[in-house]
């Protein structure tokens, strides 16, 4: 199989941070670089303005709504589905995908839906709350929230620290959503290869931030040559950077 060139972008770093920033020039510059998906990181709704949060405007792995976008990146944030929308049909016209983050393992403490979860969190994520997998309503939010997006034209999921998560129950719902749509893409992050390699998930791809498959790093040069990309200091994180996977 050919690898799929996936750059990662913080959409709230990317020129005035706004869906409508990326505009033909944008996709343009990730044509140059032969890019296959557009991984927008931070889009669901994560918490902001609370004490817990790490940070401002706070991590995008703490999701406060699961059908929501950030207001912060719409022109006009009673209409920020719609921008979003807008956002995932100028990414297909430009003939690229669309991968946004899933995120099974937990919430954030504010956390407002259906699923369930602990009153603890793993490590010191203390802005967020562990999910409860042996819940039954935990397992049928989780895979709504996958085809929800899929109908929104979302093209796949990079999946979030799924070695914390009951590898059957996660592969029950890949499999479950790939029945309805079947060229969605999955991408594990994952710390320990072999970890997910023995479960019976079927991943497209696994990445993590120490292996050196799906994980080049970007140069910083790399990261901001395209001028809409903003400056270091604007936030956590680099504007984008691509990877093989």
């Amino acid at each position: 199989m050919a690898k799929r060139i996936i750059y990662q972008v913080l959409p709230r770093l990317w020129g005035h941070g706004r869906f409508s920033d990326w505009d033909a020039a944008s996709f343009d510059y990730l044509h140059s670089l032969g890019v296959d998906y557009v991984w927008y990181t931070g889009v669901p709704r994560h918490a902001t303005g609370q004490p817990f949060v790490k940070g401002d405007p706070g991590s995008p792995y703490a999701i406060t709504d699961w059908y929501d976008v950030n207001p912060y990146l719409a022109d006009d944030p009673a209409r920020r589905l719609e921008e979003f929308d807008a956002l995932v049909a100028r990414t297909h016209a430009a003939g690229l995908r669309v991968l946004i983050d899933y995120i099974p393992n937990h919430v954030a403490p504010d956390y407002q839906g259906a699923i369930r979860h602990f009153d603890w969190c793993d490590g010191d994520w203390t802005d967020t709350r562990k999910n409860d997998w042996s819940a039954p309503e935990t397992r049928a939010e989780m895979l709504r929230i996958l085809r929800v997006w899929a109908s929104r034209g979302v093209d796949g999921f990079r999946c979030d620290m799924v070695e914390l998560v009951p590898a059957d129950a996660l592969g029950a719902l890949i499999s479950a959503v790939k029945a309805d749509y079947p060229d969605l893409l999955f991408v594990a992050e994952v710390y320990q290869k072999e970890n997910s390699a023995a479960t019976s998930t079927k991943w497209d791809s696994t990445c993590s931030t120490t292996s050196p498959a799906c994980t080049t790093p970007c140069a910083p040069s790399a990261a901001r040559a395209h001028p809409r990309a903003a400056s270091p200091g604007t936030g956590s994180g680099s504007p984008g950077c691509s990877r093989a996977c």
